[in-house]
């Protein structure tokens, strides 16, 4: 019902679910990866509120994955914010994980990189770079 009338036209979203049950339903005809938990130090996206929200998600069979730095269930395609081969944090509070890590540890689906390709001074590179050591680290954590 917003001014862009999302659901109508897109196939998949993101979405939190901090408004509670209902938070999903306006997406009823469209795939969602639900926001269960953030990368960020600090982060109000508690243990109690990441369980609280992957019950609102796996409530919604529209729901085919999640956004966290934690396990979630194995029906769930898991995408894993936060990762990055050069540093372990910034002076955002950003906290970050290698790829091997979220492949291995996280048995992750998706690595989600930013500030690691957009900062970089070759982004093309770097971005392959990333694609390499992800491709690695999915293939040396089956």
């Amino acid at each position: 019902n917003g001014i862009y009338k999302i659901s109508s036209w897109a196939d998949l979203v993101t979405s939190h679910v901090i408004g509670g049950e209902t938070s999903l339903d306006c997406f009823l005809n469209v795939g969602v990866i639900a926001i269960l938990g953030m990368s960020s130090k600090g982060t109000l996206t508690n243990a109690y509120y990441r369980e609280e929200a992957l019950k609102i998600a796996v409530s919604h069979p529209n729901v085919i994955g999640g956004v966290s730095q934690n396990k979630i269930p194995n029906d769930l395609l898991l995408f894993t914010p936060g990762v990055n081969l050069d540093t372990k944090g910034d002076n955002k509070g950003q906290q970050y994980n290698t790829p091997e890590f979220v492949f291995k540890n996280l048995q992750t689906d998706f690595m989600i990189v930013g500030r690691g390709i957009y900062k970089a001074n070759d982004v093309e590179k770097v971005a392959l770079d990333y694609k390499i050591e992800g491709w690695s680290a999915y293939l040396n954590g089956l």
